[in-house]
């Protein structure tokens, strides 16, 4: 057998990937700032047994495809690439868009049940906010909201702005939802 190098280049990368959890552990580490770390720490979760069966079986069956007889390298090199593509589209993605986005969206999701009618985002540029409220969330007027999204390394400027008058209700992977108490309590 005579293996060209070429079919590496895909074999490598699923390699690679076999081994994100201790990327990303190490990433979360090593992070100085705080939303990032809050972020990176939930790389174990999401990255976890089911990510790493996955990434394994693909892995097996890229090798298997590699080592099979009579099959063309242009066939076993377009085999490759769509196993490939197929992993990034359904199990990296996947993954990437959890890690990033599930914050996000179960916090818009509360803010939604809580039914404030002044919801702001403070220091904080994720639109995605608004798309899963299904409404504009304002970027000023903390003064007069009810609920504030923001990331955990504002809270203390906000703090600062707002005293302490706020509770944190919504708190995962660097992303909040605090409440203003309200004034007369």
């Amino acid at each position: 057998f005579r293996a060209d190098w070429s079919l590496s280049f895909p074999l490598a990368f699923i390699a690679l990937m076999l081994f994100l959890p201790e990327i990303v552990a190490f990433a979360a580490d090593s992070s100085t700032r705080p939303y990032e770390d809050a972020l990176l720490l939930r790389g174990s979760t999401i990255l976890n047994a089911q990510y790493r069966l996955l990434t394994a079986i693909t892995l097996a069956t890229m090798i298997c495809i590699i080592f099979l007889p009579r099959i063309s390298h242009l066939k076993k090199f377009i085999l490759l690439g769509a196993l490939q593509t197929f992993f990034i589209f359904n199990v990296l993605a996947e993954a990437f868009g959890e890690l990033q986005q599930g914050p996000v969206i179960r916090a818009a999701l509360l803010a939604n049940q809580l039914g404030y009618a002044n919801v702001v985002a403070y220091d904080i540029s994720m639109p995605s906010f608004s798309v899963y409220r299904q409404s504009v969330t304002p970027r000023d007027g903390i003064h007069n909201a009810n609920l504030i999204f923001t990331r955990i390394d504002k809270l203390r400027s906000l703090e600062r702005k707002l005293g302490n008058e706020t509770d944190i209700v919504y708190r995962e992977g660097g992303i909040l939802l605090v409440e203003r108490r309200n004034e007369y309590e």
